[in-house]
């Protein structure tokens, strides 16, 4: 495999990390797990730079990547929730409290499951269209609209989008 050089992965950073934190910050809601979740990018694309070579394919590889991420995390955190709920007898529903109202399209697209939050951001805070969606959350264009759906009825539920 051949490894870049320290300078060309440190223009790449710069280049491609603001747009990727931008994102990052948008699914997770939090700044640290936000510069987490880019990071980890980044060390996965540096270890597969070998077949990335186009700045576009680079770019692509990092969104795709981060969403995964958020993706995995949200599982991983309903994963312990519903364990922690076990162990401890709450019979309660299975959503985490809200922090204190912080901001209200915040919390709201905090509360959407991770693959329709990673929809409506890509394709409404980044702009991306339905295709790119689709490749980057690896769904069918059908099932980005769904997602999409779901999730913009639940914020208008929620009172958060009237205007979507």
């Amino acid at each position: 495999m051949r490894i870049p050089s320290t300078g060309r992965f440190a223009d790449m950073y710069e280049t491609h990390a603001p747009a990727c934190l931008r994102l990052a910050f948008v699914l997770t809601g939090d700044r640290d797990q936000a510069q987490d979740v880019v990071h980890d990018a980044f060390v996965r694309m540096f270890a597969r730079f070998a077949d990335r070579r186009s700045p576009e394919t680079v770019a692509a590889y990092l969104r795709k990547t981060i969403v995964n991420l958020v993706i995995d995390q949200g599982r991983r955190r309903s994963r312990l929730l519903r364990w922690h709920q076990r162990r401890s007898g709450d019979s309660e529903g299975t959503e985490m409290p809200d922090v204190a109202l912080r901001l209200s399209i915040r919390s709201a697209l905090q509360s959407l499951p991770p693959r329709q939050r990673a929809a409506i951001v890509l394709r409404y805070l980044e702009d991306r269209s339905v295709r790119e969606v689709g490749d980057i959350l690896g769904c069918s264009d059908v099932a980005v609209k769904q997602l999409v759906q779901r999730g913009l009825h639940a914020l208008r539920q929620k009172e958060v989008c009237d205007g979507f």
